[in-house]
């Protein structure tokens, strides 16, 4: 009974922290954005740089998932650089601040991920860390959880991305073959009943 409760436990310490890097996604790194459903620390990056992207993501499982999309991103944090500007407002510093992530985002996709990304040089952790906010809150904080190894002084962050991946609530949007076949039935059917009128 006793072994069965500790591996119940065990479980669940890792499901919440982020599977794989349940040991380096610590009670301090989950405080970097806040409120959210779990952390994951990046292993990989671009060239070697840590820089992260959707396939990074893609090739980590990032919380379970595949086929992440970059939905905006905020290099110095001081205004959105790339993606969509309406989707996400950072106010603050490169140290601390907040987050706000439109309404149209949680219902577009069924999961979302906020990645704080470190400044230049050695930092603890390394690279980047993601953190699972799908559909808690609409404001967001966040704080540079990354500290510099020559001398343990919280380091800058470097920017601030936004991702998402699967279908929302809203149902996403329908692919234009899609919407064109709908099109040409509809109209079909228009013709259909007026020629039914005609006799």
């Amino acid at each position: 009974m006793k072994k069965l409760f500790l591996a119940a436990l065990a479980a669940s310490i890792v499901g919440f922290s982020g599977g794989a890097n349940a040991a380096t996604c610590t009670a301090a790194v989950a405080l970097g954005v806040t409120p959210n459903q779990g952390c994951h620390v990046g292993t990989t990056g671009v060239g070697g740089s840590g820089n992260d992207s959707a396939s990074i993501l893609d090739g980590e499982t990032l919380f379970g998932e595949t086929n992440w999309t970059q939905i905006a991103k905020d290099n110095d944090l001081n205004g959105t650089d790339s993606g969509d500007a309406a989707a996400l407002t950072v106010t603050g510093s490169q140290i601390s601040g907040t987050l706000d992530i439109a309404d149209f985002v949680f219902s577009t996709y069924a999961k979302v991920a906020v990645v704080l990304k470190s400044g230049g040089g050695n930092a603890t952790p390394d690279f980047w860390v993601a953190y699972d906010v799908a559909d808690i809150n609409s404001v967001y904080s966040y704080t540079s959880i990354f500290l510099n190894n020559n001398n343990s002084n919280q380091k800058n962050l470097s920017h601030i991305s936004l991702y998402g991946t699967g279908v929302g609530p809203g149902g996403g949007t329908i692919p234009l073959p899609a919407a064109g076949w709908l099109l040409v039935a509809g109209l079909g059917g228009l013709v259909a009943v007026g020629r039914k009128k005609k006799s």
